[in-house]
């Protein structure tokens, strides 16, 4: 139909990534331990939806940056005409991806660092 090809896969993996958007977006302007809470908290909300363990969602379904992005700065959304539906969490998302393919939004990696922190391996 579009001449692209895609899986179930793709499809799932973006309805999660703008469900955890939509997430986030109530909790943006958290700081700090809250912040990160929230996004622990959103990992465990994709996980129940999608039957997975909360480390497989962040891994394979959540985008790292948009948890970057929480919980360094806050996701600097900026808010299109809509009512919080789908749609306009699709359009928020494609405008998150937008920034971050301009490089004007470079965040740490807050999971990645959380992950080898916990593991005692030293960061690059």
């Amino acid at each position: 139909m579009s001449g692209a090809d895609f899986t179930a896969k793709d499809f799932r993996t973006w309805a999660v990534r703008v469900y955890a958007l939509s997430e986030l977006r109530k909790l943006n302007g958290a700081s700090g331990r809250e912040a990160k809470k929230g996004a622990i908290a959103i990992g465990k909300a994709v996980a129940e939806r999608l039957g997975n363990t909360p480390a497989v969602c962040r891994k394979s379904y959540i985008h790292p940056e948009l948890l970057d992005a929480h919980a360094n700065s806050g996701l600097g959304l900026t808010r299109v005409n809509g009512h919080g539906d789908r749609r306009t969490n699709e359009v928020e998302f494609l405008n998150f991806l937008k920034r971050l393919k301009r490089g004007s939004q470079k965040p740490r990696k807050f999971w990645q660092h959380r992950s080898a922190h916990a593991s005692g391996m030293k960061q690059n």
